[in-house]
C-alpha cells in the first residue's frame, strides 16, 4: 500500500499577473522518513475561490513548470515554478505537493 504524505502552501500579495511567475523551493530535511527510491513527486498549483460575493469569479489559470529536485547531504530540495497562463492577474493561489511513495 503507497504512503502519501502531502503539504500546502498559501500564496497572498501583489498578485501573480498574467503571463508572470513565481519561483518557489522547498525543503524535506526528513528524506528517511519516504522512499525516496521509488517515491513520486506531485506539485500542484490553483487559484482561490473564495467569498465569490466579495472578490468575484474571475476566471484564471495557473501551471506548474520546471519541477526539479536533488538530494544531498541536508535532505531533499526542490525547485518549481508558477506561472499565470490565465486572462487575469491571480492575487490569491494554493500550492500542493504530495511525495507518494510504495
Amino acid at each position: 500500500m503507497a504512503n502519501v504524505e502531502f503539504h500546502k502552501f498559501d500564496y497572498s500579495g501583489s498578485g501573480l499577473a498574467v503571463g508572470g511567475v513565481h519561483d518557489w523551493w522547498l525543503t524535506h530535511s526528513d528524506y528517511r522518513r519516504i522512499n525516496l527510491v521509488n517515491v513520486q513527486v506531485n506539485v500542484t498549483a490553483h487559484p482561490w475561490v473564495f467569498l465569490p460575493h466579495y472578490y468575484g469569479l474571475l476566471p484564471s489559470e495557473l501551471s506548474v513548470e520546471n519541477v526539479r529536485s536533488r538530494v544531498s547531504e541536508d535532505g531533499l530540495v526542490m525547485h518549481f515554478r508558477v506561472r499565470n497562463t490565465g486572462s487575469n492577474p491571480v492575487l490569491y493561489y494554493g500550492v500542493g505537493v504530495s511525495f507518494i511513495d510504495n
